[in-house]
């Protein structure tokens, strides 16, 4: 990884703005809040954010903010719906492509176009993506083909990587 990400802590009102998004992931309003009275951390490198917060590893693209493929996130990780893609599909999901109906083996939880939803592998149930629902689950689970989650963050993508560089160091 070239450069060095910028890390600083959070100010009060930047808290303050992220809390409706956070929220969108932690709907316990009390948690948040207890969340986000403590140092919360940014790292920032090539347009990608990065938050610490409590346990919890959050990354932003855009105004959608959803947690990191770091062991610390597995319980919100495991709160999402979900697909599982067959063996073949991880190699294209890992290097960033966008989850295609013919790899998907099976639906975990119901979604609507926007919702995030976890890419896991069949074989060991590894959470390797994170990503968008194209479509909603009735639509998708009837389909053959075409795309059904667009892909945000995989296993050793940028965010990966700054999360394997950096975060001992900075908690």
């Amino acid at each position: 990884m070239e450069g060095k990400p910028k890390v600083r802590s959070l100010k009060s009102r930047e808290k303050v703005g992220l809390q409706p998004l956070i929220e969108q992931l932690i709907p316990d309003e009390a948690e948040v809040k207890r969340l986000l009275k403590g140092d919360v951390k940014l790292l920032e490198y090539g347009g990608v954010e990065v938050y610490l917060i409590g346990d919890y590893i959050l990354a932003r693209v855009g105004e959608k903010i959803f947690p990191a493929l770091f062991p610390a996130n597995e319980r919100l990780l495991n709160s999402l719906p979900a697909v599982v893609v067959d063996m073949g599909a991880v190699g294209p999901v890992a290097s960033g492509a966008d989850i295609m109906r013919p790899g998907i083996k099976v639906f975990m939880g119901d979604f609507r176009p926007g919702d995030l939803i976890v890419v896991r592998d069949e074989r060991y149930g590894k959470a390797i993506a994170i990503g968008i629902a194209l479509l909603p689950h009735d639509e998708a689970l009837q389909s053959k083909s075409g795309r059904v989650v667009k892909n945000l963050h995989h296993v050793d993508d940028k965010i990966w990587k700054i999360l394997s560089s950096e975060i001992s160091k900075t908690r």
